[in-house]
């Protein structure tokens, strides 16, 4: 059970990271830089919210997510969801879903006006900073999340 909760954990986390990328890729095409990264936000939203709710329902405690060892002796950037994060996980999960929801009709309004890619971009990176507090299990991993976010 921990295998697919962390399987889904890494997709969500996965699929922000694609819709910030496609939001730049597409970014001189407005339309795209507004649909097909608000689809995948969306997706990766209904992912975190199936993850987390099996998190919650299930009768595991704590469920190792990786480890980034750096170059810098003692430091390694830990991940790991339990119990209070995975609550946090599905509240923001939960209004990514609404957000880019709205977002797909909000942003045709500044099509010409603004760079629609670059907002989807910074909305995704921020989703991403987000969660990478709530699943930090170390200071220096909380202290980077922190400020990227």
């Amino acid at each position: 059970m921990s295998i697919i909760i962390s399987g889904l954990m890494i997709l969500m986390i996965s699929l922000y990271g694609l819709g910030a990328i496609l939001a730049l890729v597409f970014a001189r095409r407005p339309r795209l830089a507004n649909v097909i990264p608000n689809i995948i936000t969306i997706v990766g939203a209904l992912t975190g919210i199936g993850a987390t709710l099996t998190h919650l329902l299930s009768n595991i405690d704590q469920i190792y997510l990786g480890n980034l060892i750096t170059s810098v002796p003692y430091i390694s950037l830990e991940m790991s969801i339990d119990r209070l994060s995975a609550f946090f996980i599905l509240a923001l999960s939960i209004l990514t879903f609404a957000v880019s929801i709205y977002s797909i009709g909000y942003l045709t309004h500044y099509y010409q006006k603004r760079n629609v890619g670059l907002f989807n971009f910074l909305v995704n990176s921020f989703i991403l900073a987000m969660i990478g507090v709530l699943i930090s299990d170390n200071m220096i991993a909380f202290l980077m999340s922190w400020e990227l976010m």
